[in-house]
C-alpha cells in the first residue's frame, strides 16, 4: 500500500497487521518429527575438518596459551601491587 493511499483513506496503519493480500507468496515447512537432526554430521567432511584444523592447532595453540598465560599473570601482578601491606603502603612496602 502506498503512502498516497494511506493518506487518502484516513486511516492509520499499524505495524504487523497485514495489510493488502499477497499473491504468488509459498512458504514451505517440514516437520520437526520427519526431520532427521543428525544425517550427514558424521561424514567424512567432519573428519577432514578435524584434520584440517588439528594441523594449524600446533601452529596457533602454543603461542595463544602463552599469552592467556601472560595475561593472567600480569592481572595477578597487577592485583598484588595494588594491595595494601601490613603497614598501609601500597605495592606490599616495595
Amino acid at each position: 500500500m502506498r503512502s498516497t493511499a494511506v493518506a487518502r483513506s484516513g486511516g492509520h496503519i499499524w505495524w504487523g497487521t497485514p495489510q493488502l493480500k499477497q499473491v504468488g507468496f509459498y512458504e514451505y515447512g517440514v516437520s520437526p518429527f520427519q526431520q532427521k537432526l543428525f544425517k550427514g554430521f558424521f561424514n567424512p567432511g567432519l573428519f577432514k575438518f578435524a584434520k584440517k584444523y588439528g594441523k594449524q592447532a600446533v601452529v596457533v595453540l602454543p603461542p595463544a596459551l602463552f599469552y592467556l598465560w601472560l595475561s593472567q599473570w600480569a592481572d595477578a601482578q597487577y592485583e598484588a601491587n595494588h594491595r595494601k601491606g601490613p603497614d598501609g603502603t601500597v605495592g606490599g612496602g616495595h
